[in-house]
């Protein structure tokens, strides 16, 4: 104990060695404040979520909240199949997306979420699909689709929620949407499908969005539309009046977050952090954006090689076929069911740390990240400065008393366990840690120099060596 103690007093070195000391560690303070600075850049975003796609593909078959959760969601799409059968329209037909939702309508199924666009009318001609004994047009698809969500609406004996879409134009006004009537915020209600992307410098869909900011078509004022996810979230397991009281306070404060109530697994009070962008060079703020990733758990068939046939429960998932469901033994009870494209023709795709996935299937996996106990993020900085510094003097002391071989080691070995330990750490905690690993490089720098020493000096005296014995000679 005492010779390490020793070790650590300062004042038994000479003044040079701790002139070196200090200068090592007031460098070590200043990369790391200028790791601090840079943080929120692209370069260091990229690398961040880089590693946290890394742990959330680890975990993907790991048993965890999310995975539990993603459980209760189903999914009922229209695939490349579905599409070839009705001869690829160009919108979907309404009168099949009814068929989608009596089904899940039938099969008792808690919330809805319809993630289709309905901005426009289908004015398609009058035709007969592969499944059909009279055509019809695209109207009258329309009237089909409406009947059956007036249907569900006035239907006093079943508390199936309906969420529709509302996709909004460039300047933030929102479209017309042909049943924006039947939403009447009790059993139909009205989201946006808005995702999140380009962040990190690369377009992948990493995040949800809590909700979008537009403008009131009638008034030009700002107003809160709540994002899919989030309404999926509250009316599965939460209390909506709670998540509506939230609207005034977002729009008059500037707290980069708000509460509502998630009951999942008990009554608590669950913390979303909104959407705010910073000027040009800068993502998001970082504490919010890590708090709203999503993790991918539901996955469909034939995205990921070394999942062909994906991770969604055979009960969890069907397409849509002329003749019925290709699955019979579909699960809607008490579940939320999704309705959306996913053929290769839709526009509603976007690359994801698992692969390109349609948005019906981004939303599932956003629904079972909310309900999950398990929230990825950047741990605070305390915890990053207060590892940072401790390494900082740790390797200031290796570089003070031991031989500048012995302490290049000792370096390259601590942060290697650092990085074994935090990524444990996280695996645990799911709060990443990201340290910079500056002294590691200085490490391997000093590391090369001495072999290059060792090399120079070997050369020298086996080239002297042989000088001699030439002489003699």
């Amino acid at each position: 104990m005492n010779r390490i103690i020793n070790f650590f007093n300062l004042n038994k070195y000479p003044k040079e060695n701790k002139n070196q000391f200090w200068f090592n560690f007031l460098l070590g303070i200043g990369i790391l404040f200028f790791f601090i600075l840079i943080k929120d850049t692209a370069v260091i975003q990229a690398s961040i979520n880089g590693w946290l796609d890394y742990y959330i593909m680890f975990r993907m078959n790991s048993d965890t909240d999310t995975h539990a959760v993603a459980s209760n969601i189903t999914f009922l799409d229209f695939d490349n199949k579905s599409f070839k059968m009705l001869n690829k329209p160009d919108l979907t037909p309404r009168d099949k997306v009814a068929y989608l939702l009596d089904i899940a309508y039938s099969g008792n199924a808690k919330v809805i979420v319809l993630d289709i666009d309905f901005s426009e009318s289908d004015y398609s001609p009058t035709k007969k699909f592969a499944d059909e004994d009279v055509p019809r047009n695209g109207l009258e698809r329309d009237k089909i689709l409406f009947d059956t969500i007036e249907r569900i609406k006035n239907d006093s004996t079943s508390d199936t929620k309906i969420i529709i879409p509302l996709v909004n134009y460039a300047d933030k006004t929102v479209k017309r949407n042909i049943f924006e009537s039947l939403i009447d915020n009790k059993k139909i209600f009205a989201a946006t499908p808005t995702l999140t992307t380009n962040q990190g410098g690369d377009n992948y869909a990493r995040f949800w969005l809590p909700y979008l900011t537009v403008k009131d078509n009638e008034t030009n004022e700002p107003k809160i539309l709540w994002s899919i996810p989030l309404l999926a979230a509250v009316l599965y397991a939460g209390d909506f009046n709670d998540l509506e009281n939230s609207r005034t306070e977002i729009l008059n404060d500037n707290k980069n977050s708000f509460v509502t109530k998630i009951n999942y697994k008990q009554n608590q009070q669950f913390t979303f952090y909104r959407e705010s962008l910073q000027n040009s060079g800068i993502i998001r703020d970082t504490t919010a954006v890590q708090y709203n990733r999503i993790q991918y758990v539901a996955i469909p068939p034939d995205v990921l090689v070394q999942f062909p046939l994906g991770t969604i429960a055979p009960s969890n998932i069907g397409h849509w076929r002329k003749n019925g469901l290709d699955n019979t033994r579909i699960d809607c009870q008490d579940k939320i069911v999704i309705i959306g494209r996913a053929d290769e023709d839709c526009s509603d795709f976007f690359t994801t740390p698992c692969g390109n996935l349609s948005g019906m299937y981004i939303h599932g996996n956003s629904i079972a990240s909310i309900l999950g106990e398990t929230r990825p993020h950047l741990a605070p900085i305390y915890k990053y400065v207060l590892i940072e510094v401790l390494l900082i003097i740790i390797t200031a002391y290796a570089f003070l008393g031991l031989r500048e071989f012995q302490a290049t080691c000792v370096v390259m070995i601590l942060n290697l366990l650092c990085l074994v330990g935090t990524y444990i750490y996280f695996c645990y905690t799911n709060e990443f840690v990201y340290l910079s690993f500056c002294f590691m490089f200085l490490g391997i720098y000093n590391f090369v120099n001495d072999i290059q020493h060792a090399f120079i000096i070997g050369r020298f005296t086996i080239n002297s060596g042989f000088r001699r014995l030439f002489r003699r000679r």
